[in-house]
């Protein structure tokens, strides 16, 4: 069992993600933005990894990757995006994978995964 962050800032989709991965049998915390998840990963929380939106308010997806990078912390993120060129917005914070908005279900546990399943060397 993975465990897995989830950060969006739309309650209806941060329930629906956060249902499908616990359904294919991880844990998984929330967070509405950026800014909660990084000050839950700041309080100790260790995920395997984040599925992150990429437009929130408070903290968006590129300034929690900034965050991140910042303070060294190498956690793979699969990113969720209604961009136009979701691979662009993947790209730009170095997702291990990313699936666009409205997403089928399937493909987003798919998604999740694959990423799940390559090794974290942190």
């Amino acid at each position: 069992m993975a465990c897995v962050l989830v950060v969006d800032d739309d309650p209806l989709i941060l329930r629906l993600v956060s249902q499908l991965i616990e359904e294919a049998g991880h844990a998984v915390t929330t967070a509405s933005d950026g800014r909660i998840a990084l000050e839950q990963i700041e309080g100790g929380l260790r995920p395997d990894l984040i599925v992150l939106d990429m437009r929130m308010p408070v903290m968006d997806g590129w300034g929690f990757h900034a965050a991140m990078t910042e303070r060294a912390l190498d956690i793979p993120l699969f990113v969720m995006t209604a961009a136009q060129h979701p691979e662009r917005s993947a790209g730009d914070v170095d997702a291990a994978g990313f699936i666009s908005k409205p997403f089928d279900l399937d493909d987003l546990v798919a998604g999740v995964e694959a990423c799940l399943a390559v090794p974290n060397d942190v």
